[in-house]
């Protein structure tokens, strides 16, 4: 995917999308930002290069958990691009 990015072929990249679902059992012991999104933004940083200028990160605890277990994360570059991370 990085080449093919990279060499222009897929055209210009607007956006990265990375959606987590069916993880399994809620964890009640860590927050699911700092459990998963750095994985996310770490592929998001190897395909696209382009740091982040801007992070917005709204989170949720359901199911009696005491940590937010359900997030969604937003980051701006300095390119055109955009990332959710959901």
């Amino acid at each position: 995917m990085k080449e093919l990015i990279a060499a222009g072929e897929i055209g210009d990249l607007y956006y990265f999308d990375s959606v987590r679902i069916n993880l399994g059992l809620i964890q009640t012991d860590v927050n699911v930002v700092w459990d998963l999104a750095p994985h996310d933004v770490s592929i998001m940083d190897y395909l696209i290069g382009q740091e982040p200028v801007s992070v917005s990160a709204t989170g949720a605890a359901h199911g009696g958990s005491p940590t937010e277990n359900i997030a969604y994360l937003t980051c701006g570059t300095k390119g055109r691009s955009s990332a959710m991370c959901t």
